[in-house]
């Protein structure tokens, strides 16, 4: 009887090695993944973050037999299904070449550990040496995701609490459409600067009774719109915050979309945001309840950037790299953010084509308000085509988060939550969903 060789049988022991911690910056494509956050049951389409984890545990990173939270695993913000992002960032503790004491004693090949004796270095390779984690995902993941850089950082570092800003981007063409009219964007403009500022944007998002969110105020920091590109005919609007509730972009783009085409005045926003009766005007409408209403479509949507404290962080590109700057960095955010434009722009001439072609079988609702098609823009070549527009604030409304809040409480999945946890709600105050 041969026996097998033990040479290459050995189990791998994670905890044999040194760990670090570190944040990942990357890039994903939306519209392939089933959101960013990994599901505890199967989804239709992979997850950005189960997809990221397996290359993680494929090239020895992490421990494939422990969970997101024993790597100490947070991210900065959580997409829904189709969006994208130019910039994201989660940080966890990684297998390392430094040993406990942040020195670098070997130099291993990703595949496994190495049967070489330690390498003897100089104080300056000291420094640099590290794992090529770039090249070890990147080589391991999707074409739809890509690593840009990674940054050592603190044990207490929290990708998600220690961001500073969200920067968001949405594509759009403001040109004249079969379905609808062209968009106004100084009207647009107009609304994004009412939106400025710290204000209750519980009539801007989807309240995710799971989380019980009791305060629904947030911050943009600023709010503006780019014009098209070289080649492109797509604005883009961009929303810089500090955090941001559950589709709260996505609402924001549809009422203005509903503004842009002049269905609704510039001053809606200041109506939506008003939720308790106004001191200096009482006869003001107050807007509790969110009235029904569209958001807009995900896929032209891009998590753009997220800004931490640059004293926190300091990227690099290349196991030994010295930091990135501020330019190189947006160079590769810039450039995978046109990747989504130029996505955005195929799937435009594609559903134009293919309405092109239902247009011969079935004629289009083409019913004009005034001198206007009724055909209201969601973004991504999408509308809502009705009889007659009827103004968000004649329409029916929703329940308020605290109804909403209190149905979800007393149901069954919200009395073995409560059992499960009841400190986690002051940090779920600030959640940042899109």
């Amino acid at each position: 009887m041969i026996k097998q060789s033990k040479k290459n049988s050995r189990d791998f022991v994670f905890n044999a090695y040194s760990q670090r911690k570190i944040a990942i910056k990357f890039s994903y494509a939306g519209w392939a993944y089933n959101g960013l956050a990994a599901q505890g049951t199967p989804t239709p389409l992979p997850t950005v973050e189960q997809t990221l984890w397996d290359a993680l545990a494929k090239g020895r990173l992490v421990d494939s037999t422990k969970s997101f939270e024993s790597a100490g695993w947070s991210r900065c913000g959580r997409t829904d299904k189709g969006v994208s992002s130019a910039g994201q960032v989660v940080a966890l503790w990684v297998r390392s070449a430094y040993t406990p004491e942040n020195k670098p004693s070997s130099i291993e090949a990703f595949k496994g550990p190495s049967q070489a004796k330690p390498i003897k270095l100089t104080k300056d390779q000291q420094a640099l040496v590290e794992y090529n984690f770039l090249q070890i995902l990147n080589s391991l993941l999707p074409p739809t995701i890509r690593i840009l850089a990674w940054s050592p950082v603190k044990n207490s570092f929290d990708a998600r609490f220690d961001c500073k800003e969200r920067h968001y981007k949405y594509y759009f063409d403001i040109k004249e459409s079969p379905l609808g009219p062209g968009l106004d964007i100084h009207l647009m403009n107009g609304a994004l600067e009412l939106i400025k500022g710290e204000h209750d944007f519980r009539n801007f998002c989807k309240v995710d009774a799971s989380k019980q969110i009791k305060n629904f105020h947030r911050r943009i920091n600023d709010a503006w719109i780019d014009p098209p590109e070289a080649g492109s005919n797509l604005h883009c609007v961009n929303l810089r915050g500090s955090a941001f509730l559950y589709h709260q972009v996505r609402c924001i783009m549809a009422v203005l979309f509903l503004v842009g085409c002049g269905r609704e005045k510039v001053e809606i926003i200041n109506d939506l945001m008003r939720v308790k009766p106004d001191d200096k005007d009482p006869s003001l409408p107050v807007v509790e309840g969110k009235p029904l209403y569209d958001m807009a479509n995900d896929l032209p949507l891009c998590l753009y950037d997220c800004v931490f404290d640059e004293r926190s962080l300091s990227w690099r590109t290349q196991a030994g790299d010295e930091p990135t700057d501020e330019v190189e960095d947006r160079r590769q955010r810039t450039n995978t953010s046109k990747a989504i434009v130029d996505q955005l722009y195929e799937l435009e001439l594609q559903s134009a084509m293919l309405k092109n072609a239902l247009s011969q079988i079935k004629p289009i609702d083409t019913r004009p308000v005034g001198d206007k098609v009724n055909a209201i823009p969601l973004g991504g070549n999408n509308f809502v085509i009705s009889s007659k527009h009827l103004p968000l604030l004649e329409r029916e409304r929703g329940d308020t988060p605290d109804v909403i809040n209190a149905r979800w409480r007393d149901s069954e999945k919200g009395k073995r939550r409560s059992k499960k946890s009841t400190s986690a709600s002051e940090k779920m105050d600030i959640s940042d969903a899109e």
